[in-house]
């Protein structure tokens, strides 16, 4: 079954009132659920999410077994949220959690991300480390929320071993979802700017697409008998000054141009100045800047920068189609499913499911859970507060369905908070005997 064939069906059931069957988690859920339900109130408008990173882990090396995801929330109080999932693991070990500053291909996601970059040393404080045990099963949950907003060089979070030196074992990037991207700032003066330089304003842009990168600056205020340079910067312009320049290879430590981005900046008669370049490279999210040096003999100063904000973050969508299960097979079923999570920047979870093929006129039983699918059939259901282990609709995710005369079933239902990554995979089970038939695993 193609995602194409399934959707002409997908809106045939929604609304339908569902009751739910027994299942085989060991719970006995209620009797009836609500149709297409929204749990709660709206979340609080002063917490708001101003962008959501995700990824998945897969092992380096020999640690080939290790699956799971990673989120990363900045919020707009200030904080950054990190939490993860993972299996595969050993049981019952306590793992180093770091986030780094490049993607896990390249330099193995090199050092740790610092709050303070000024700072050289190691200190738990100045970086983002969650902590995390496993259980019995080889998987670990974990989140933390620090007071800071995580920059775009927070690339990437590593899962290292402790049993053999800290040995970098896994890794998830931290991406937004699609190819393209802009973020634009406005240009200023440093603060210790000269009076020469003190009049530089204008504004930069950085659009990113499949096809490559392009920048754009406009300047004014410039000196006509001046020259100046230009270059993306790894770092925002009130950190370290911008700090270094971006690498398009930044295991190459020395200051090379076709390693870099460097727009040309030539003032005309009254000081103004535009400049584009585009590259065939995708710049990462640690482009952070752009500053314009004025250039004197061997002296460079950075005279004027414009930090480049994001705007354009989307909600991020795991999908994924049945698989069925053993007990399925053996009744000959030929249930096709198809399911999305979306996670979504004001807070919400929003689930959806659409199946083929159902026997008709039956209620089927569905629920996110909280195990991939190759981790005891995805396990327990996700439960929204992980202290309340009674099955109940308001703290999980439900999404049965009553399966039409022609089989066909659908359902969507949102809950207010943001779905932590060990919401994984939905379970769809018999609507008779609550045996498990199918597991969509979410990617």
């Amino acid at each position: 079954m193609t995602r194409t064939a399934l959707r002409p069906c997908l809106g045939l059931a929604l609304g339908a009132v569902c009751a739910l069957a027994a299942c085989d988690d060991g719970d006995t859920p209620p009797a009836e659920a609500p149709a297409g339900y929204t749990i709660g109130p709206p979340p609080l408008a002063d917490r708001p999410l101003d962008s959501l990173l995700v990824g998945e882990f897969a092992g380096y090396g020999d640690y080939d077994g290790i699956g799971g995801r990673a989120q990363l929330m900045r919020h707009r109080d200030g904080t950054t949220t990190v939490q993860l999932y993972a299996d595969g693991l050993a049981p019952m070990v306590a793992y180093g959690v770091h986030v780094h500053v490049f993607p896990c291909d390249i330099a193995q996601a090199g050092g740790h991300y610092k709050i303070d970059p000024a700072i050289p040393d190691v200190i738990a404080e100045n970086e983002i480390w969650p902590t995390m045990t496993t259980n019995d099963r080889g998987v670990g949950t974990t989140s933390l929320t620090v007071a800071h907003v995580a920059r775009g060089n927070a690339q990437s979070v590593v899962i290292h071993d402790p049993m053999a030196d800290n040995t970098k074992m896994a890794c998830a990037d931290l991406r937004a979802p699609g190819p393209a991207w802009t973020a634009a700032g406005i240009l200023a003066p440093f603060a210790a700017a000269t009076e020469a330089d003190g009049s530089i304003a204008g504004d930069a842009r950085l659009s990113v697409d499949e096809q490559g990168t392009r920048i754009e600056l406009t300047v004014s205020g410039l000196r006509p008998d001046e020259s100046y340079s230009a270059h993306l910067h790894a770092l925002p312009c009130h950190v370290g000054d911008g700090g270094g320049h971006y690498k398009i290879d930044p295991t190459v430590p020395d200051t090379v141009a076709e390693n870099e981005l460097w727009p040309v900046v030539m003032p005309d008669a009254a000081g103004a100045a535009s400049a584009t370049l585009s590259s065939p490279h995708r710049v990462r999210a640690s482009g952070q800047s752009i500053v314009i040096h004025r250039k004197r003999g061997d002296a460079s100063p950075k005279v004027a920068c414009a930090t480049l904000v994001r705007r354009d973050y989307d909600d991020v969508e795991t999908s994924g189609l049945g698989v069925l299960l053993p007990e399925a097979i053996a009744q000959g079923s030929r249930l096709n499913v198809e399911a999305r999570l979306v996670r979504r920047l004001d807070g919400t979870t929003e689930g959806f499911i659409g199946v083929q093929n159902a026997r008709p006129g039956k209620l089927y039983p569905v629920h996110l859970h909280a195990y991939s699918c190759a981790v005891e059939v995805a396990g327990g259901h996700y439960k929204i507060d992980p202290s309340v282990q009674a099955p109940t609709p308001d703290n999980e995710l439900w999404l049965d369905f009553e399966a039409n005369a022609n089989g066909f079933g659908a359902r969507s239902a949102t809950i207010p908070v943001l779905a932590r990554p060990e919401a994984t995979a939905y379970v769809v089970h018999d609507p008779d005997d609550g045996s498990r038939l199918a597991c969509v695993e979410l990617r």
